[in-house]
């Protein structure tokens, strides 16, 4: 036997880095007396006649002192030409337009609007993008272009606030009932409820449901009284999924993300795992043979060649795994890059819509 022909192996693990994945932060009839076909009677029959023409003529000289006070206030409104457009795309009738000119609705930056509506949100887990304070309407200029359409709702949405606000009490109690039979039976109404107090409710109720919800969803009732002030109603709730699809698009795909990282792992720790006990073995198999090898304790050449031949075939195996490993390795750190690029998008889109927070990097797109 030649000693110094004994080979020497090195099977040792090195190279397996795995990236970390940053987390996302995430409103009874009277009946006419039958009279005796006389004189007098012509008389009595002549007499409730003007009766009722007086109170037909003094009921159409009655004033609508809410639309009146909501011209007058509206006087003078100049709408910016940013504003402008968004108000043409609720394409609101008459009565709706002379309530939102009554609000004179106003575009501001995060510092003017958080000074206007700095009491408007008592959920820390939600951002205002919009308020109804004081009879007047501020709108968060979120100018995000995949956040199109974010604007109109929000606006739509305050001004409901204002419709809700000169509705009769019998007016709301009608649209409650129908209101909450809604409610009931939409989960995203519910979960969006839970931050508002019991006196909010059916207000909010209101300006969600007309800013959101498509009008062929809604009961009859609903869809006549939201179509006193929109001529198209259905173009919001288009508006508002056009927007919200965004987040969900985004949250999807980190959900999706994060699941096949976690599978991936679970199959690389088990592939690592069996790496790990073939290189042990192989290690004290080398071992042994390299120490046989220098004690001459092989009977023969062919008997030193063949285990020698036998243990690079098993480090070639033990390469090719290793490789795998290597590959699967990479493999989850892309999907960890992509679930960081996502969070990170997640997060600014989440930041572009809070006043509270300065512009993140890439808001404007």
């Amino acid at each position: 036997m030649n000693d110094n022909a004994a080979p020497s192996f090195s099977a040792s693990e090195n190279g397996l880095t795995i990236n970390e994945p940053i987390e996302p932060e995430k409103r009874e009839a009277i009946e006419p007396q039958k009279t005796k076909k006389s004189g007098k009677g012509l008389v009595i029959k002549l007499a409730a006649t003007l009766a009722v023409l007086g109170i037909v003529a003094f009921a159409a000289t009655q004033i609508d002192y809410v639309a009146v006070v909501d011209n007058i206030t509206a006087t003078g409104y100049e709408p910016s030409p940013e504003m402008s457009a968004l108000i043409n795309d609720l394409s609101l009738t008459s009565d709706g337009m002379r309530i939102l000119n009554a609000t004179r609705p106003e575009l501001q930056e995060a510092e003017q609007f958080n000074a206007n509506c700095s009491n408007n949100n008592d959920a820390s887990n939600t951002s205002t993008l919009g308020c109804y304070s004081g009879r007047r309407i501020y709108i968060y200029n979120i100018a995000r272009v995949d956040l199109d359409g974010i604007r109109q709702v929000t606006l739509a949405h305050e001004f409901l606030h204002a419709v809700w606000e000169r509705m009769s009490d019998s007016e709301r109690e009608t649209l409650q009932e129908h209101l909450q039979a809604l409610f009931d039976t939409n989960e995203d109404l519910r979960k969006h409820l839970e931050s508002y107090r019991l006196d909010e409710k059916y207000n909010e109720l209101h300006s969600v449901i007309g800013s959101q919800i498509s009008p062929n969803q809604m009961p009859a009732q609903l869809r006549d009284h939201y179509a006193k002030y929109f001529s198209n109603h259905s173009k919001i709730a288009s508006f508002y999924n056009k927007y919200h699809s965004v987040f969900e698009e985004t949250e999807k795909r980190e959900k999706e993300l994060k699941e096949q990282i976690t599978e991936r792992r679970e199959k690389l720790n088990e592939l690592r795992d069996a790496y790990t006990k073939s290189n042990a073995s192989l290690s004290r198999d080398i071992n042994d043979f390299n120490s046989r090898s220098r004690t001459g304790a092989f009977s023969s050449q062919e008997e030193w060649l063949a285990e020698r031949q036998a243990l690079l075939n098993r480090q070639e195996a033990q390469q090719q795994d290793y490789q795998t490993l290597l590959d699967y390795t990479n493999e989850i750190n892309d999907l960890i890059s992509q679930y960081n690029e996502n969070s990170i998008r997640v997060n600014n889109l989440y930041k572009s819509i809070d006043s509270n927070v300065s512009r993140p990097d890439g808001a404007v797109e």
